[in-house]
């Protein structure tokens, strides 16, 4: 989640840029689109996690029993979601889908964790995960009433931002953070 949740963030906040820089200004009405899906990839994230925890306990038909209940659910979500949303005009119908597809990896992803054992979860990464939430509210805030007018560079400043904030409350801890990443490239190279 240390790289999820900013990732994520830099999606959503920085979907006007995305979009008008790979796709062009014709597709601004994606923005809304993206702004609302960029919150998928940490629920994805955590929904694989969840998935590998319970194949790892015994649990795996819980996965699988969870996986085909989204595949249920997500098209009555579109179904009801996208007339509803394609009622507030162009990229309406986009947004729409975009709120289905991430109400059921909310769905998905919250079935998956709960069907965990609890003793997964403790303290410390509950907290670290509700820190770095708060510095995603932050960061919201920020672009939303300081730098909304500065366009890109406004994400480079708030990237900065997050990880000021988020190294300065506890919700990354650097010297985990760099090992788990030596450990991994050292891991791939030999």
């Amino acid at each position: 989640l240390t790289f999820a949740i900013p990732a994520s963030l830099a999606i959503s906040l920085g979907a006007d840029v995305w979009v008008q820089l790979f796709l062009g200004d014709q597709y601004r009405n994606a923005v809304l689109s993206l702004q609302i899906y960029g919150t998928i990839f940490v629920l994805t994230y955590m929904a694989m996690a969840g998935s590998i925890a319970l194949t790892v306990t015994g649990k795996g038909w819980a996965a699988t029993y969870t996986s085909l209940g989204g595949m249920i659910v997500n098209p009555i979500l579109v179904l009801i979601l996208v007339p509803l949303f394609s009622k507030f005009g162009a990229g309406g119908a986009g947004a729409g889908c975009s709120v289905a597809q991430v109400a059921t990896e909310v769905i998905v992803t919250a079935s998956m964790l709960w069907s965990i054992d609890q003793s997964a979860f403790d303290g410390r990464s509950i907290s670290m995960l509700l820190r770095s939430l708060l510095v995603c509210c932050v960061i919201v805030a920020i672009d939303q009433f300081a730098l909304s007018t500065l366009g890109p560079l406004r994400l480079l400043i708030e990237a900065l931002i997050y990880v000021a904030l988020a190294v300065a409350i506890g919700a990354v801890h650097v010297r985990e953070t760099v090992a788990f990443a030596k450990a991994n490239f050292r891991r791939k190279a030999g």
